[in-house]
């Protein structure tokens, strides 16, 4: 595929997935976890699917999907049910240092 430094780029990829996916899972990190992932969606678009067309089974679609999505997220951050917003409201409620 023409991907350089295939030996460092595919287990940097495996980890971005997995434990991107799972931090969007829990909303922690949301804003950094997305931006990661519309990367790793954008080379995957441009260097893989891109050629193939658009629709399904090899197009696209899908991977661009993805990426717009992961945008959204780093645009708009998490939601209310995020681990974010939980560390967030504890480092605003603590007292300051005096």
């Amino acid at each position: 595929m023409g991907i350089p430094l295939p030996g460092v780029a595919g287990p940097l990829v495996t980890f971005v997935e997995l434990l991107g996916g799972l931090a969007l899972f829990f909303g922690l990190g949301t804003r950094w976890a997305a931006i990661l992932l519309a990367i790793n969606m954008a080379v995957a678009v441009l260097a893989v699917h891109a050629k193939n067309g658009f629709f399904l089974p090899t197009g696209c679609e899908y991977a661009l999907t993805l990426l717009v999505a992961n945008v959204a997220l780093a645009l708009a951050g998490p939601g209310v049910c995020a681990v974010d917003n939980l560390i967030c409201k504890k480092k605003a409620e603590a007292p300051p240092a005096a």
